[in-house]
């Protein structure tokens, strides 16, 4: 398998619009949503900022020095998955958070998650924060194995309270320096 970590274009904004009522039906299972009456789960309402977008809700604005960085993952040239980055800090370093990270399921347990988030972490050099549900234990088991591979052990844990919702998070902090 060939993977390839792309910057997304506007181009892939509405597939990733697409594909995120897939991963929001995935973490409905951690987050405790029952399923819409209308059958359809909806999106990150954030979404269009990644794009340098006006959010559609004025109450999705993120901060002055938060910027988006989107990117599509595909596998031999198909759509496998994508995340969505966000800087939260400015300077040197800058702090980065994985705000959102999909593979689809036929790539599950494949390496391709692996292998997309470091490269992410290889392009975005700086500080790096990764939260998960505290009731998610497959994705902390995910991105533990994941920052340790990439850190080789160099990361620090924390449990905190979400910085939006109710729901306290597990938190991996690191820095990376690139490839």
């Amino acid at each position: 398998m060939r993977l390839e970590l792309l910057a997304a274009t506007d181009a892939d904004y509405e597939v990733v619009r697409n594909l995120v009522p897939l991963y929001v039906h995935d973490i409905s299972e951690w987050m405790g949503w029952d399923c819409p009456e209308s059958g359809y789960f909806g999106g990150c309402d954030d979404l269009p900022l990644y794009w340098g977008m006006p959010p559609t809700d004025p109450r999705y604005r993120w901060p002055g020095s938060w910027r988006g960085f989107p990117f599509m993952i595909r596998v031999d040239g198909r759509l496998a998955g994508f995340a969505l980055v966000r800087r939260l800090q400015e300077g040197a370093p800058p702090v980065y958070e994985i705000a959102e990270f999909f593979v689809l399921r036929k790539y599950r347990r494949s390496g391709v998650g692996r292998e997309a988030a470091h490269g992410i972490f290889d392009t975005l050099e700086g500080s790096w924060e990764v939260r998960e549900l505290l009731g998610n234990r497959p994705a902390q088991d995910f991105w533990r194995k994941v920052i340790s591979e990439y850190t080789h052990g160099a990361f620090e844990e924390t449990v905190e309270p979400a910085v939006t919702g109710p729901f306290e998070m597990l938190t991996q902090r690191f820095t990376s320096t690139g490839s």
